[in-house]
């Protein structure tokens, strides 16, 4: 019989965490790109999976996660055709990627995805998702 994974984000792994902003702005792309498919190693639980603490911490669990994206301000990344990095800029333990999402449905939008690397506890060094705003609304 085949079983959906567990979704506790502590009980699974997707490998090695990303060490450049570049591998962790790749691995939100194609984690969001699968949707809202419920498994470990795409969709909104791999996202979950790449949030920093501070994220986790604002949004709350897995399924909160799922109704932040699932709005209609960030829902253009769930299923989306393709992003252009227009910019990525990092110094330091932070980094800041421009994109421009384009939707399923052809819909296209601009978004700033902030990035940290923490010097700290056991993701340090790995860079994870901070932050994700549609151009004109605050990160």
């Amino acid at each position: 019989m085949d079983r959906d994974p567990p979704t506790d984000p502590e009980a699974r792994t997707l490998g090695p965490a990303p060490a450049t902003p570049e591998a962790a702005l790749t691995r939100l792309v194609e984690a969001l790109a699968a949707g809202d498919r419920r498994r470990p190693d795409h969709g909104i639980d791999a996202v979950y999976e790449l949030a920093s603490d501070a994220l986790r911490s604002r949004v709350g669990g897995p399924d909160d996660l799922r109704r932040v994206l699932d709005n209609s301000l960030n829902r253009v990344w769930l299923g989306h055709r393709g992003v252009e990095v227009i910019g990525l800029e990092a110094r330091g333990g932070a980094a800041r990627a421009e994109v421009e999402v384009t939707a399923a449905d052809g819909e296209r939008a601009r978004f700033t995805v902030a990035l940290v690397r923490p010097r700290h506890g056991q993701r340090a060094g790995h860079w994870l998702l901070s932050g994700l705003a549609r151009e004109g609304v605050d990160l």
